[in-house]
């Protein structure tokens, strides 16, 4: 199936790894003009060569921190227009409502949703000006499903589908779609990194834990990233015309 994404220009952020590096792999598959960003220079760039190693395309390997304003404009700088706009923002780390003072809330407010706005603002006039593009926020179930523990991601990221939904309300007539795709349990390092102190707790392995919690699940098992980087990579490309503002879980069946 072609979905038409051979030399449009995509720009993924957070894709040094897991959800973000998975969406920007598919993508450059597909043959998609691929621009990587990431706070970590060596990281974006050991990702860049491991995506031009498998798919052979070339990827631009940029450095920027989203939740500075500067930086965003140096990316759009150095980017131009983009046709695709992916944006991953990492997870926020777990915690009760109690747990995280104004000055913490304040910070993954700025990394969580600031920065989405700043990009979408940076990056859609152009395509409004062509009359095509695709902006794919990853989110997470959590806003469809809140969890205990996991407050930034339930309230945070609750305002990014609002945010998408208002964009696609006003931006739909200028030929671009905005969505949400909203994983859950996915086989990547930030899941390792939450569920490792709540399997030291049950006194389990980490992998015991995960096999567990994949078997809670109605598919039986944790999600693959590039399961992730398939549904990104149709909701960036010309079949997915028709969805717009979103909230997409993919997740096996955890929010029914």
């Amino acid at each position: 199936m072609d979905l038409g994404l051979k030399n449009k220009k995509a720009l993924v952020t957070g894709a040094s790894s897991g959800l973000g590096f998975a969406a920007a792999s598919v993508l450059a598959k597909e043959g998609a003009e691929l621009s990587i960003v990431s706070r970590s220079k060596e990281r974006i760039q050991k990702a860049a060569r491991s995506i031009e190693a498998d798919s052979g395309a070339k990827v631009a390997a940029l450095t920027a921190d989203l939740r500075n304003a500067g930086d965003i404009e140096k990316l759009k700088e150095t980017v131009g227009e983009t046709d695709i706009l992916v944006v991953s923002t990492g997870g926020p780390p777990g915690g009760s409502l109690d747990s995280f003072g104004p000055g913490e809330w304040k910070k993954q407010y700025e990394g969580l949703f600031e920065s989405v706005l700043r990009l979408s603002s940076a990056f859609a006039p152009g395509m409004r000006r062509r009359g095509w593009g695709r902006i794919v926020y990853i989110t997470s179930v959590n806003i469809l499903n809140p969890q205990l523990n996991m407050a930034f991601s339930n309230a945070i990221r609750a305002g990014i589908a609002g945010l998408a939904k208002s964009q696609a309300l006003e931006w739909g007539k200028d030929g671009i779609t905005i969505n949400c795709a909203a994983p859950g349990l996915f086989a990547t390092d930030r899941l390792r990194e939450l569920f490792e102190p709540m399997a030291r707790e049950a006194g389990m392995e980490l992998e015991e834990y995960l096999r567990k919690k994949g078997e809670a699940l109605p598919v039986r098992r944790i999600g693959r990233p590039e399961e992730m980087g398939s549904l990104i990579a149709y909701l960036a490309s010309e079949l997915s015309g028709y969805m717009n503002g979103l909230v997409l879980p993919i997740d096996g069946g955890q929010h029914i």
